[in-house]
């Protein structure tokens, strides 16, 4: 089926060249120049094909990477993504004239790493994956009943967990940060004001952008290989269909329609001068 699919857009593909190969002749004649140029259009092809089953071939299983590989490699993206964001954000406060609230928000969250990195909160992010993961996937085989869950089910496990512990640790860290700010500046302590500057600082890029790269980082390493699903041996070959034997009781029909859907590239200009190239229906 997707041979058939593939060669119906190759088809397409080898129409279009030839109609612009007619079109450059058209122009260059002076009689055809101001005729249209044919062009042809698949709207619909109906396809009905016989093959024949020949055998099954079984699918693999997904294989996990074992849990110290996944939180060695989120725990390293972690430290690593607080070692740049600190760089960017000891770049960024050089900037000339950034405005006022630009250079206080920066200035709160180079604090805040700070914060973090002094805590070994690195330490600490790493310790509680390690525990959340191992739980985390131990539920995952009891819910599957003991079959094997397929790749995307466990980045999405692993992928979550990953959230769930990156937001725990941080939730800790920005309240602690802010709580420390207060004592420094002999304020008095307001939890419900702390927890509000928590939840505000933590929805702020800088933390998201933070939480996604460690997000993926797990993500990409909880497959060791990924799921292979179970397949068919077919045959659609006339000759061999015809000589099996067995009579139309052992061959299956495939009738199918396909309907064309057209893609065409549009460039996007934004405000800065940048540009990007996307397709879109025709």
């Amino acid at each position: 089926m997707g041979a058939l699919v593939a060669s119906v857009a190759n088809a397409r593909r080898v129409a279009d060249i030839e109609a612009l190969r007619i079109a450059y002749r058209y122009r260059e004649n002076e009689l055809l120049k101001g005729m249209p140029v044919p062009r042809l259009r698949f709207r619909k092809v109906s396809i009905s094909l016989p093959v024949m089953l020949t055998g099954l071939i079984p699918g693999v299983p997904a294989e996990i990477n074992p849990a110290h590989t996944i939180v060695e490699a989120a725990s390293n993206s972690f430290e690593q993504g607080i070692d740049s964001l600190a760089e960017t954000l000891e770049k960024a406060e050089k900037l000339e004239n950034p405005p006022d609230s630009e250079k206080r928000r920066l200035a709160r969250y180079k604090r805040l790493l700070g914060f973090v990195q002094a805590g070994d909160f690195s330490g600490r992010f790493k310790a509680m994956l390690d525990t959340s993961l191992a739980d985390a996937l131990r539920e995952l085989q009891i819910s599957e009943g003991g079959n094997h869950p397929s790749d995307v089910v466990i980045q999405d496990v692993v992928g979550d967990t990953s959230d769930l512990v990156f937001k725990e640790l941080f939730d800790e860290a920005t309240y602690l940060y802010i709580q420390q700010r207060i004592e420094e500046e002999k304020g008095e302590f307001d939890a419900e004001r702390a927890r509000q500057d928590k939840d505000a600082l933590n929805q702020d890029e800088i933390i998201l952008g933070l939480k996604r790269l460690v997000r993926h980082s797990a993500e990409a390493a909880s497959i060791k290989k990924a799921t292979v699903p179970p397949d068919f041996a077919v045959t659609v070959n006339t000759d061999d269909i015809k000589n099996s034997g067995g009579g139309p009781d052992v061959v299956t029909r495939l009738s199918m329609v396909l309907m064309e859907e057209g893609l065409e590239w549009v460039t996007e200009y934004s405000h800065e001068g940048s540009e990007r190239a996307k397709l879109v229906p025709e």
